[in-house]
C-alpha cells in the first residue's frame, strides 16, 4: 500500500503511550495499533480516491454530501465496490481525521518519479524500437548502420542512482 509506514517498535512504542493515558478498557498492543493505522491509511485513500471522480463532491463536516435520488443511485454504485467500502460511513457526515491524515500523508505521498518501479515500463523496455532511418539523413543512417544499430534503439533506462550528491548509495556488495 502506498503511503507512509511503520517500523514494528513504533506501534509498539504507540501502544505504550496510549496506555498511559487510557482511562478504561483493555491494554492496546502493537499490533492493533499497526491495524488502526492500516484502517485510517485505507479511508484516507478512499476519500482521495473519491474526491477525484468528476462531479464528486466532499467537505469536512458532511462528507460526501448525499441528497436526492441521482446522487443515491451514483453512491450505492460507489461504496458497492470493495475498494471503496470504507467510504460508507460518509454519506453524509464528515471524516474527522482527514485533516490530520492529509498532514501525515500529502496526495502524492506514494512513490513517483523516475527510478518508480513499474512493470508496464520495464515491458517496454524489454521490447526494441525500430528507429526510422528513412527520415534520417544519409550520413546518420550511415553512421548508425556502421556502428551496427542496424535501426533497432533501446529506451533510455532511468538511473537509479541519487540525484543529490548528499544521498548516499546503497551499499551493493
Amino acid at each position: 500500500m502506498a503511503g507512509v509506514t511503520f517500523k514494528e517498535v513504533t506501534f509498539n512504542e504507540a501502544a505504550q503511550q496510549i496506555m498511559s493515558k487510557q482511562a478504561h478498557g483493555l491494554p492496546k498492543t502493537g499490533a492493533q495499533c499497526k491495524n488502526k493505522w492500516t484502517l485510517l491509511k485505507l479511508t484516507y485513500h478512499a476519500i482521495l480516491a473519491y474526491c477525484s471522480r468528476s462531479g464528486c463532491h466532499w467537505d469536512d463536516e458532511h462528507g460526501a454530501n448525499i441528497n436526492g435520488p441521482a446522487a443515491e443511485t451514483v453512491w450505492e454504485e460507489i461504496v458497492s465496490k470493495k475498494s471503496n467500502i470504507h467510504l460508507k460511513p460518509f454519506k453524509n457526515s464528515g471524516w474527522p481525521f482527514y485533516l490530520k491524515m492529509e498532514q501525515i500523508l500529502p496526495h502524492h505521498s506514494s512513490a513517483q518519479g523516475n527510478a518508480v518501479y513499474n512493470p508496464t515500463v520495464l515491458a517496454l523496455q524489454d521490447e526494441p524500437l525500430v528507429a526510422s532511418l528513412s527520415s534520417a539523413p544519409p550520413d546518420v543512417s550511415a553512421r548508425m548502420l556502421n556502428a551496427g544499430v542496424s535501426g533497432v534503439m533501446h529506451p533510455p533506462v532511468p538511473s537509479l542512482l541519487p540525484v543529490s550528491p548528499h544521498q548516499s548509495c546503497p551499499d551493493i556488495n
